[in-house]
């Protein structure tokens, strides 16, 4: 198949949405399909390039930051690359931007025949006051939007019920295919004398809780004694001088660090170092990093709630209440780094990426057969 997926973010960045662009473009293209991306061009690099096996095509939008991703540009080169590439279907990624409701109206007027997907990616937290302002409009955008769909693509239960609800997606055209990882591999030997590891990675946001993190490593040093405990955080985001100044008040900078975004092998040997990795956020449409640490064999605390609730099924994983209590998570914290903990074997709800692009095939079988 010619497979077009759009993208409003720069796909060799970190993050979810970028993550699951770029790993089933890889995996769709192993497989035989032609796979182009089409993005923004926010870093200004070049307009075209190989990657993974699939091609990244970036259009130039210079409006795009001024107006929420909108660019008249836009529509002359996505006219452009579909006369070029003639998909047979589009995948469009993500409701956090104008630039995807864009490339759906587009498309949907010009190519009425062309099966059209779309991953909500999908969260229930609105970080800025004015994106909660602007919600219930734009929402109704979203609603009328749905008409144009072949089908949705949601990677959690949680995201599928909150976008049927929200949006009034029939569930006959909704399908759940959760996220993939790399690789598993659960195997694990812990390295004698050192204290709790504790591991967080991610975008340093409010609703990811942090701060959370920070304070139970603060209890586990200051009222529990482990003088051995660490914390490493990777990632970078607008809390990071928030945490910071929170680490120098705790008393805490023998204790932590801090780390940008890492490379994919760099992050996979710090999983890997982890004795526990964390994930406290108040919301989460799926929590891709809770699965790439279990499938590496480190344990995991993540909250129950929203996404994160389905994944305390599987070994390995626990959950503490949302909003977190930073005594009860380092009590968890202990008792699972000091108990022979066994993580795995896992649900099919994580599997690899080849294994996952397998159900995104059948999915676009379908629309194409249903298209017909």
């Amino acid at each position: 198949m010619k497979l077009l997926f759009v993208n409003y973010m720069e796909t060799t960045a970190a993050g979810g949405i970028n993550t699951a662009v770029r790993e089933v473009g890889g995996a769709l293209a192993r497989r035989g399909h032609e796979v182009t991306v089409l993005q923004p061009n926010p870093d200004h690099r070049q307009p075209e390039e190989p990657y993974q096996g699939f091609r990244i095509r970036r259009v130039h939008a210079p409006l795009g930051d001024l107006l929420y991703g909108l660019d008249i540009r836009l529509w002359g080169d996505l006219a452009a690359l579909c006369r070029t590439i003639t998909p047979e279907v589009v995948h469009v990624h993500g409701f956090h931007s104008l630039f995807s409701v864009e490339a759906i109206y587009f498309l949907r007027r010009m190519y009425a025949d062309v099966p059209l997907v779309f991953s909500f990616h999908l969260d229930v937290y609105r970080e800025r006051f004015l994106a909660r302002r602007l919600w219930k409009a734009y929402k109704q955008l979203g609603t009328k939007m749905v008409g144009a769909l072949s089908h949705v693509v949601a990677f959690s239960q949680f995201e599928a019920e909150t976008i049927a609800r929200e949006f009034g997606v029939p569930h006959e055209r909704l399908s759940v295919i959760p996220h993939g990882v790399r690789v598993i591999d659960t195997r694990k030997t812990r390295a004698p004398g050192a204290g709790p590891r504790l591991l967080y990675a991610g975008h340093l946001l409010k609703r990811k809780n942090v701060q959370s993190i920070v304070e139970s490593l603060n209890v586990l040093v200051h009222q529990e004694h482990e003088q051995g405990a660490s914390l490493t955080i990777v990632g970078a985001g607008p809390e990071r001088a928030s945490i910071s100044r929170l680490i120098r008040e705790r008393g805490l900078e023998a204790h932590v660090t801090i780390k940008p975004f890492l490379a994919s092998a760099d992050l996979v040997r710090e999983m890997k170092r982890a004795d526990l990795f964390l994930l406290l956020s108040n919301s989460e449409a799926y929590g891709i990093v809770v699965a790439e640490a279990l499938a590496l064999g480190t344990p995991c605390i993540v909250t129950d709630a929203t996404a994160l609730h389905e994944f305390i099924a599987e070994p390995g994983c626990f959950g503490v209440d949302c909003p977190p209590d930073p005594e009860r998570v380092a009590e968890a914290i202990t008792k699972i780094c000091y108990s022979n903990v066994q993580v795995g074997p896992f649900s099919d709800k994580i599997r690899t990426w080849d294994a996952v692009s397998r159900d995104y095939e059948r999915v676009y079988c379908r629309c194409l057969k249903d298209a017909a």
